[in-house]
């Protein structure tokens, strides 16, 4: 008679669970650092498009030149808080004080962070912003991204 002992069985059972275990592991591991990294590029690809909607001089939806003040076309960024990101226009209307309105809001959900809260605008001509340094991180693994925005706009990013 020819066959496989229950105890061949019972090994090869094991080694295929053990491989299978590590394989998952592996896995789950990729899609949280693909997430990480992906959720880090869409912030810096919103901060870039904040950069370049200022120095092109880009109006909000719904609004034309006319609605400025002489010379206050909006300058665009981000605002940056506890639980989310948002792209806005910082900008002074005919009669009205200076306001930031929300173009589009990002959420940062648990268990990822952005620190530190406040406030980020691109200057209108050249782009320019003072030096900023953002910390997008999993609070859980403690992985992450520091992004820092240089006072000439350029946004660099680099592993935690």
């Amino acid at each position: 008679m020819s066959g496989f002992t229950l105890v061949e069985v019972l090994l090869t059972i094991a080694i295929l669970g053990i491989i299978t275990t590590a394989g998952i592991i592996n896995v789950t591991s990729f899609q949280k650092t693909a997430k990480l990294d992906s959720t880090v590029n869409e912030l810096v690809n919103n901060l870039r498009l904040a950069q370049s909607q200022s120095t092109a001089g880009q109006l909000p939806p719904g609004t034309t030149a006319d609605d400025y003040e002489l010379n206050g076309l909006p300058r665009y960024g981000i605002e940056v808080s506890l639980d989310n990101y948002s792209l806005i226009a910082q900008s002074t209307l005919l009669g009205q004080t200076q306001e930031n309105q929300v173009l589009q809001s990002f959420p940062v959900t648990s268990p990822y962070s952005l620190t530190p809260p406040g406030t980020i605008i691109f200057d209108r001509i050249t782009g320019q912003t003072a030096t900023v340094t953002l910390t997008f991180q999993d609070t859980i693994t403690s992985r992450g991204s520091s992004i820092t925005i240089t006072p000439s706009g350029s946004v660099n990013t680099n592993p935690l």
